[in-house]
């Protein structure tokens, strides 16, 4: 069954990178990313279970291709993993700031950059 969990999201977006690349077999981005075998399986299995990646033959051997509805998915992947790491950093900053506040009162840590839209 497919893991939502925020590094799962982002293994899986690494892993349809490394094959966008033509690293396109298990080996590959094994060796490539220094992750574990079975990391790397597991991600694919996950992957190809949403339909986001699949294997197909080239030649005499067995390869992955990200699927189009991989690469329609990988902005919404991309956006979980950001919102999730803001949530990260912006629970850290904010331990970070009762200690400056103990330290310094009146400084404060702002994290929160307002992006505008570039449409």
């Amino acid at each position: 069954m497919a893991d939502d969990s925020k590094d799962s999201k982002r293994d899986e977006l690494v892993v349809m990178r490394m094959i966008s690349e033509g690293k396109d077999r298990i080996g590959e981005i094994t060796e490539s990313l220094g992750w574990k075998r079975g990391r790397v399986e597991e991600t694919v299995e996950d992957l190809k279970e949403n339909k986001y990646v699949k294997q197909v033959q080239d030649g005499g051997d067995q390869v992955l291709k990200v699927t189009d509805r991989g690469v329609r998915e990988v902005p919404k992947l991309a956006r979980d993993v950001a919102e999730d790491t803001r949530e990260f950093v912006d629970s850290v900053m904010g331990s970070f700031q009762k200690h400056v506040n103990r330290v310094m009162p009146n400084v404060t840590v702002d994290v929160n950059v307002e992006q505008e839209d570039e449409d």
